[in-house]
């Protein structure tokens, strides 16, 4: 079962007082290599895109991400490379949180082997996002500046990119659709989507690691339509975005249909949550081999698989890694009729009987990545937590939200 609460998105916004040399960096910068085609590997882990860049070479952990309007680095990645900001502006990410942020030119950036030189760059504190993120802390992201440089095919299924200094050498086969993307020479994509008849714009993310999320505004225009039949709740520390984690209440709900340009979805998940951002994400793409063909300004959906009909089957408690304290903590709950009520923090001693109270950070990462997933597929699971300094006892069923059952 897939956990919505891994999911972290980054949307980047300059303040509004744009002056020129912001322009400038996010517009800016180059390929060395004039007439490329090439491939490389990249590791899809919980919906997200994290490849391997090579800054004065070393390798460097990045997130792929279309929704970032310009790269991002590390302070002390920056620190390193002697980077000195250019200028300073007020960044925002998708919950809203703003702060004052340095910018600067990229020297360079190796992906694949191909050169990208003085690409605009923000320098930021990661620590917070990394703490979340924990086994699988990043040194920057790839904005869609960079991408905007070659042109690139994303195939999901094989974990793969392809990038090229030409869109022609793509195949696709005749199922193909094609989405076209405005003329704007920098700044993120939005796309018309119709959700259940209701068309809005959203952007077009793969820092997003969910399927497709919008704000509690449209949650009242799903309502006066009354197309919202049966909903979910979560709350807690279930997401985080450039800052870290944030704590939220998220709607959850299937919709009926989405519309995409000619492509459509049926009966999928669809995320609402206060101020949140209006977001397309990879869940929605990996059905897809995803080409960003920058040279006709378009993105090409070849799809790839066919979708089931969406569920959502958990537990009375949302359970999720600190990685400060390695250990798992209780970090949300769903609300429903419940027996279960646990205090939201508490320290998880036991699974099944298995001591998971003094991991190291290797073995939590060895737990959480893999042998987590077959926990989480039983029918039930038997914890013991440490609330307020007292050992209880619980067990946890799974309950069918959507759709609801009779």
């Amino acid at each position: 079962m897939r956990l919505i609460f891994s999911s972290i998105f980054l949307v980047l916004m300059l303040s509004s007082c744009f002056v020129s040399k912001q322009v400038r960096l996010a517009k800016g910068g180059e390929v060395i290599q004039k007439n490329f085609e090439t491939s490389i590997d990249f590791e899809y882990f919980k919906g997200l895109i994290y490849l391997p860049v090579i800054i004065e070479g070393n390798t460097y952990n990045f997130i792929y991400d279309s929704g970032a309007f310009m790269n991002v680095i590390s302070v002390e990645l920056a620190a390193n490379l002697n980077l000195e900001e250019e200028i300073t502006s007020s960044v925002k990410s998708s919950s809203g949180r703003k702060q004052q942020s340095g910018m600067v030119e990229l020297p360079s950036a190796v992906i694949g082997g191909i050169e990208f030189k003085n690409t605009g760059t923000i320098i930021q504190d990661l620590d917070g996002l990394n703490s979340f993120l924990g086994c699988h802390a990043i040194d920057g992201i790839i904005g869609n500046n960079l991408m905007r440089k070659a042109n690139w095919k994303i195939d999901y299924d094989n974990e793969l990119i392809l990038l090229s200094s030409t869109s022609d050498v793509f195949e696709h086969s005749e199922s193909a659709v094609v989405i076209p993307l405005s003329n704007k020479k920098w700044g993120n994509k939005h796309l018309k989507v119709s959700i259940n008849g209701i068309e809005e714009y959203y952007t077009f993310d793969t820092g997003f690691s969910g399927y497709i999320q919008n704000d509690l505004n449209f949650y009242k225009k799903l309502k006066n339509q009354d197309t919202l039949m049966n909903f979910a709740t979560s709350k807690g520390l279930l997401s985080a975005d450039l800052y870290g984690a944030t704590f939220s209440e998220t709607h959850m709900f299937l919709f009926d249909s989405l519309i995409l340009g000619d492509a459509k979805a049926e009966n999928q998940k669809m995320k609402l949550k206060e101020n949140g951002s209006s977001l397309i994400g990879n869940i929605f793409f990996e059905s897809y081999d995803l080409t960003m063909d920058w040279d006709n300004n378009q993105l090409i959906l070849d799809p790839i698989k066919t979708l089931k009909n969406d569920t959502l089957r958990v537990f009375d408690v949302i359970i999720a890694p600190n990685y400060n304290t390695y250990s798992l903590e209780i970090k949300g709950e769903w609300k429903f009729d419940s027996e279960v009520n646990i205090k939201m923090g508490s320290k998880i001693l036991t699974v099944n009987g298995m001591d998971v109270s003094a991991f190291s950070k290797e073995k939590l990462c060895k737990y959480w990545d893999i042998e987590w997933k077959d926990v989480v597929k039983e029918g039930a699971i038997n914890i013991t937590v440490l609330e307020d300094g007292i050992e209880k006892e619980y067990a946890l069923k799974k309950r069918q939200l959507l759709p609801v059952v009779d």
